[in-house]
């Protein structure tokens, strides 16, 4: 196991809502969690994980930059019209009916490149969700809802980071979409 210093980081490619977009899905959130208990993501760090890298060494940050600088992904919309639960990771989640393929597309491309410079990828299916509960106590939510339409700009690389306050995700690097 690598031992986490300032050398390392918890890094991952995602989605980041725009503000409109944000405080919609915190609308949902408040509906949902009024029936739910569990821990409500805070509206910041909403996001949907492209690739989830893990603890990476911060001298191969540069490189990542790199290769997702050569990806040249399409804007597209993203209609988030689901909401479910999950047992095992005990969360509760907003997501598409329909993946879009230009978002099945940037996926693709992302763990190629990242499958080039070496990175072990987990080899489950592309499975896009917003997380919006953590913990939850109890949950059996498995509904669809008024769709939300998200017009996708860009995409970020963000890193993980753990403080007393808890854990907040930072875009290091975002890139625009054509």
């Amino acid at each position: 196991m690598i031992e986490r210093s300032s050398q390392y980081r918890r890094l991952f490619f995602a989605l980041s809502p725009d503000d409109e977009t944000r405080a919609e899905i915190g609308s949902v959130v408040a509906s949902v969690n009024a029936a739910e208990v569990g821990q409500v993501v805070s509206q910041a760090n909403l996001h949907l994980t492209l690739l989830y890298l893990g603890v990476v060494d911060v001298s191969r940050q540069a490189e990542l930059v790199t290769a997702a600088s050569n990806i040249k992904p399409s804007r597209f919309k993203l209609q988030l019209d689901r909401v479910g639960y999950w047992q095992k990771s005990k969360v509760i989640w907003l997501a598409p009916s329909v993946l879009p393929d230009e978002l099945a597309s940037l996926v693709s491309q992302l763990r190629g490149k990242m499958r080039e410079l070496g990175y072990d990828l987990d080899d489950r299916p592309f499975s896009p969700h917003v997380t919006l509960l953590r913990h939850v106590k109890r949950g059996s939510v498995q509904k669809s809802i008024a769709p939300l339409e998200w017009l996708v700009a860009g995409f970020s690389l963000m890193v993980s980071e753990a403080s007393s306050q808890g854990v907040t995700y930072r875009p290091l690097q975002t890139w625009p979409l054509n």
